[in-house]
């Protein structure tokens, strides 16, 4: 039920977010990272909105998120599929210096959401 959940909540927040774009064209839109953080792959949900916004850049990381991996990135969607498994300082540190860097969407997202 959780799960079903947060896909829904994703998935809300994702087309609202992206319906500007959508509305603009159907040009290629920005990049967008989602790290699910403790799981071993994108569960049903996520798979299914990457399928419905196929104009968005998609990149799915599972293991511990690094500067590499929000290269060109102007979004991030931090979920914290298993609580048990919390962020490292690396992580946190190549998060922030991205977001600094300016025009980047942050969301993050947990069992509260």
């Amino acid at each position: 039920m959780k799960n079903k959940f947060i896909g829904l909540l994703l998935l809300s927040t994702l087309f609202m977010s992206m319906t500007s774009i959508a509305l603009v064209g159907a040009a290629k839109s920005g990049k967008v990272v989602v790290h699910v953080k403790g799981a071993l792959e994108a569960d049903d949900n996520l798979k299914a909105a990457m399928a419905d916004y196929s104009y968005v850049d998609w990149s799915v990381v599972t293991v511990d998120i690094t500067a590499s991996d929000l290269v060109d990135a102007d979004m991030l969607v931090m979920i914290q599929a298993d609580p048990a498994v919390e962020y490292t300082p690396a992580e946190l540190s190549a998060v922030k210096a991205w977001f600094d860097m300016g025009n980047k969407l942050l969301w993050v997202a947990s069992d509260s959401d």
